[in-house]
């Protein structure tokens, strides 16, 4: 008798995130759709992050735990990629949490449609007062302003929301067909940060059929000691230029894909620029030569200025 598998599978990477975990596993597990797998990778945690998800996959048969040695978000996604079993696939962060409705809804809408993939949108909170006022760039940013209704090919969609301003990057706001991404070949790049933004565009691009659910499904946590919020690093600018790379890569293998619509640039928000973590925007195609000059991509060996006068 074939195995029954169930219908969407969870991603959740775990990492020293004890603080917040269990309001993430009670938001999944009490999605409406029953049929599912949580999946939490375990990235080598140090806090009480591995213990939480013991219990909870002893209590719960739906939650499969890994266990793996630290080597970042990327490693973990690929982790949970590796051994998800669902017909979708959705990504969660582990100090952020999920619509109840979300998966059956977006489900429903992939299978009603043939979809590759389903977007939505997502609401911002903050863990502090601090935290808004510092970071209020985030308030209502995923949030999207224009209407997409209909299924499209995503090249086209892309277009429409680089139009917009509302091309956001973060693979937690679609649900994905897994076949599309094994057919895809799709996977992260492991060694950076910023990965979604190669992910995304990639799937995005690589997408026959795509439709939008104006709801915010999704729920997002500004906090301090993020990714988000962290400030301007080495990581963060290397991160961006390895993605601009691979971007420029898959433009070039892609058929059709190097028109106007479609630069590498878009790929990174509404302007091509990268945010420096603490609502500043960063110029992708120069960097400061730390005097106030700015220097060409070439004349700085291909990297920018970290904001301490290294230059990466």
């Amino acid at each position: 008798m074939a195995e029954r598998l169930p219908k969407a599978s969870v991603i959740i990477p775990v990492y020293n995130a004890e603080r917040y975990l269990e309001e993430c596993l009670d938001g999944v597990l009490g999605q409406t759709l029953r049929d599912i797998e949580v999946i939490c990778v375990n990235d080598g945690s140090t806090d009480g992050s591995r213990s939480i998800l013991a219990r909870y996959a002893r209590a719960d048969s739906r939650v499969v735990l890994i266990d793996k040695e630290n080597g970042g978000q990327s490693s973990a996604r690929n982790a949970g990629l590796g051994v998800a079993r669902g017909s979708y696939v959705s990504f969660l962060d582990s100090d952020d949490y999920q619509a109840p409705e979300l998966l059956e809804l977006c489900c429903a809408k992939a299978e009603e449609s043939s979809l590759d993939l389903v977007f939505f949108d997502a609401r911002t909170f903050f863990e502090s007062d601090e935290m808004r006022e510092a970071f209020a760039v985030y308030d209502g940013l995923y949030l999207r302003k224009g209407s997409y209704e209909g299924v499209r090919d995503g090249r086209t969609l892309f277009g429409e929301l680089r139009a917009q301003g509302d091309y956001r990057e973060s693979v937690c706001l679609s649900l994905y067909r897994r076949g599309f991404l094994t057919e895809q070949g799709l996977r992260f790049i492991e060694g950076i940060i910023h990965e979604d933004d190669v992910f995304t565009f990639s799937a995005l691009l690589g997408a026959q059929r795509v439709q939008h659910i104006p709801r915010a499904l999704y729920h997002r946590r500004i906090r301090s000691d993020s990714t988000v919020t962290a400030p301007r690093s080495r990581a963060k600018f290397w991160g961006k230029a390895i993605g601009q790379l691979a971007l420029l890569d898959f433009l070039a293998r892609k058929p059709g894909a190097s028109d106007p619509a479609t630069a590498p640039a878009a790929a990174t928000g509404d302007s091509g620029d990268c945010d420096g973590g603490d609502g500043t925007v960063l110029s992708q195609p120069a960097c400061d030569g730390g005097d106030g000059t700015v220097l060409s991509q070439p004349a700085c060996d291909g990297g920018c200025d970290s904001g301490d006068g290294t230059v990466l």
